[in-house]
């Protein structure tokens, strides 16, 4: 399980969405992670704190080493002034 937490505000006033994706590098020994989607406007009214839970399901028992890191995806500058990732093996 995945557990991350990012606050964030938009630089500059925005519209549409956004999406944090949680990429695993350099297999992928999980199915993907749905993504977590926010909306740029509300984070044009100051900072925001976006969370999102995910169980990822292995795909193969490979013996490699996995990282995972967070893509944040926006059509406008963010500011991202914290983040935090916590993972729990069930």
């Amino acid at each position: 399980m995945v557990q991350y937490t990012l606050h964030v505000c938009a630089m500059s006033p925005a519209e549409g969405t956004g999406t944090i994706l949680l990429k695993q590098s350099p297999c992928n020994m999980f199915a993907d992670a749905p993504p977590l989607c926010f909306s740029l406007e509300s984070l044009t009214h100051g900072p925001q704190t976006l969370q999102h839970v995910s169980v990822l399901h292995p795909r193969t028992n490979s013996g490699c080493a996995m990282e995972l890191s967070l893509v944040l995806n926006a059509k406008t500058p963010l500011c991202v002034e914290w983040a935090e990732m916590d993972i729990v093996a069930i």
